[in-house]
């Protein structure tokens, strides 16, 4: 902790007119993530790394490069670096506790097909896709182009009364569009003007 906090007795555990001196950062508070990713930047640096500019979650000296978003990272290194990446992982478990899963098969959602021979790699997020479409009920739906052909058409000013969409349904719109909106971020600049129109 940068500063002091002091909370309340968790249930079960009052005494009257004590509170507690928080220690470390938990789960839940605001500035928790940003003191661990200033912990984790600050070590990344002790160890060599330096930030790439305008890439405040990639770190990388002549060898190694590092990706992260909040406590999950990937090392990207060549195969004739092998060595010294196991020192500098060595180095770092000895700093913190890692969990170490292997080779890059999933980050963030985005599954990681690679093809060695070729030295390609892609991202693929059929799984969130997936996951859209049992959350949303579309599993009937045929989609045979990005979109419909026929243009959408905002709310006319004279909507009569009671017809105007309920605040809960404009809720679950805008989460639909918020889901199509991540897809594009991540893997899917082609349904990018869709996403648009629907916003």
């Amino acid at each position: 902790m940068d500063e002091k906090v002091y909370v309340r007795h968790p249930a079960g555990f009052f005494k009257y007119g004590r509170c507690l001196l928080l220690l470390r950062a938990l789960d839940g508070l605001p500035k928790s993530p940003k003191l661990w990713y200033n912990t984790f930047v600050d070590l990344l640096k002790s160890l060599g790394l330096k930030r790439v500019p305008k890439e405040p979650c990639i770190m990388a000296n002549e060898w190694l490069l590092i990706f992260f978003f909040v406590d999950d990272s990937v090392m990207v290194y060549r195969p004739e670096d092998r060595e010294r990446a196991q020192e500098f992982k060595a180095r770092l478990k000895a700093l913190l506790k890692i969990k170490e899963i292997g080779p890059l098969k999933w980050f963030l959602g985005m599954r990681v097909l690679r093809d060695r021979s070729a030295h390609k790699a892609w991202l693929c997020q059929d799984a969130y896709i997936e996951e859209l479409v049992h959350r949303y009920r579309l599993y009937n739906g045929v989609f045979t182009t990005p979109r419909s052909v026929e243009d959408l058409k905002p709310l006319p000013d004279d909507v009569p009364e009671g017809q105007n969409p309920s605040a809960d349904s404009i809720k679950r719109y805008q989460k639909r569009v918020g889901s199509i909106t991540y897809l594009v971020e991540r893997t899917r600049p082609n349904v990018a003007k869709t996403a648009r129109k629907l916003a």
